[in-house]
């Protein structure tokens, strides 16, 4: 954070004071009248929680040196009740605030009770609106950060909110459509500056990236170099996922009575009911997202992925083989479906085709996408 960084957030006031953004908040006094006033531009993380208590303290942990305060805000008043003795035993170096709003069935109106207590802690401060910023995390995840904080606090007035890599281990079930195996990802906006106008909308699976372009600013990806989440909720016994789903599957079934139409919607739906068990319904609705449209490459390749799965389970292979190509098409980098696609054609007997679709994958494999490497004969690192 050099010369450049304080110069882009310089404003003047009427009295002569300047104002910097800076890591540190302070006052000078300047020749010639007013004053060199210089704001903490503050970072602060925003957790949702209601009974992941066991998770809260090492999502916690992942903060430390990333942010300046912490929201934490409780659905129920028991968990509530206990989050004084949990957050004593991590000792974090940020202040923490907690709250209780209890639950009303919508994830937005508790991710916007969220954003205002953000906004009180910092107390509507720093450089004016839209100066902090916030970290929308789970109590489930886990920050990964390489130089986080120095990103965000030199980012252009422009750019408004960061889409994060969401990292997902996820296992094998026997439907053929929900979890897998391997570490899977999606890309969520999570990191965005606090404003009153920036506000999440949709009951579930909420959204508020619109909101953010609707204030005129950009949403730019974030390297997974730079920064990345890691979601361990999939890693969930399978009884405590199916509840999950079930509560979420009332919320969205009620927003598409309402008449919304959304592709997003469908897409959580689909994974829903792959999650519980109901694979034809789950088809219906990955169908749905792809007509109505409004979803991301890497969630249209995730969609073709499991659709591939669908048919190949049902033997045809032609149909899975064009959906697997599709989804490559969509998203080169989602290396579940290149894997699925190189088993395929393995078991087709095109083990050059097979071979292809698999040698060049970089980073992270997964112990099955080795031993598929291994199998073909492809050894380099």
């Amino acid at each position: 954070m050099g010369k450049k960084y304080i110069e882009r957030l310089s404003t003047r006031n009427s009295l002569g004071d300047l104002k910097v953004g800076y890591a540190r908040s302070g006052q000078i006094n300047l020749e010639g009248g007013g004053r060199l006033i210089i704001f903490a531009i503050m970072i602060v993380a925003g957790i949702l929680i209601k009974d992941e208590l066991d998770y809260i303290d090492g999502c916690l942990c992942s903060l430390i040196d990333m942010v300046d305060k912490v929201v934490l805000v409780a659905t129920d008043i028991s968990t509530y009740n206990s989050l004084a003795m949990i957050i004593e035993e991590v000792e974090p170096s940020f202040t923490i605030a907690y709250f209780h709003n209890e639950w009303d069935g919508n994830f937005s109106n508790a991710r916007n009770f969220v954003l205002g207590k953000a906004l009180d802690v910092t107390h509507r401060g720093g450089m004016g609106e839209g100066s902090n910023w916030i970290i929308m995390i789970d109590p489930d995840e886990r920050l990964v950060s390489n130089g986080l904080r120095e990103y965000i606090l030199g980012l252009d007035d422009r750019v408004g909110g960061l889409g994060v890599r969401i990292i997902n281990p996820q296992r094998e079930e026997a439907n053929n459509m929900p979890c897998r195996s391997q570490v899977v990802w999606s890309i969520y906006t999570r990191i965005f500056r606090l404003s009153e106008d920036i506000r999440y909308t949709g009951e579930v699976h909420e959204q508020i990236s619109t909101s953010i372009l609707g204030s005129s600013y950009q949403v730019e990806e974030l390297s997974s170099d730079i920064g990345r989440i890691h979601h361990l909720g999939y890693e969930a016994s399978v009884g405590i996922l199916k509840g999950k789903a079930s509560r979420n599957l009332v919320i969205m079934e009620k927003e598409l009575r309402e008449g919304k139409r959304d592709g997003r919607i469908y897409y959580h739906l689909g994974l829903t009911h792959a999650i519980l068990g109901n694979t034809e319904k789950g088809v219906d609705a990955f169908i749905m997202a792809l007509g109505i449209g409004n979803i991301g490459n890497d969630r249209r390749s995730d969609i073709y992925e499991r659709l591939g799965m669908y048919y190949w389970s049902k033997g045809e292979l032609e149909e899975a083989r064009g959906l697997f190509m599709q989804g490559m098409k969509e998203e080169p980098n989602n290396v579940g479906v290149r894997e699925k696609f190189s088993k395929l054609m393995l078991a087709m007997g095109d083990k050059g085709r097979a071979r292809k679709a698999i040698a060049g994958i970089e980073g992270y494999r997964g112990k099955e996408l080795e031993r598929l490497r291994n199998l073909l004969g492809i050894n380099e690192i």
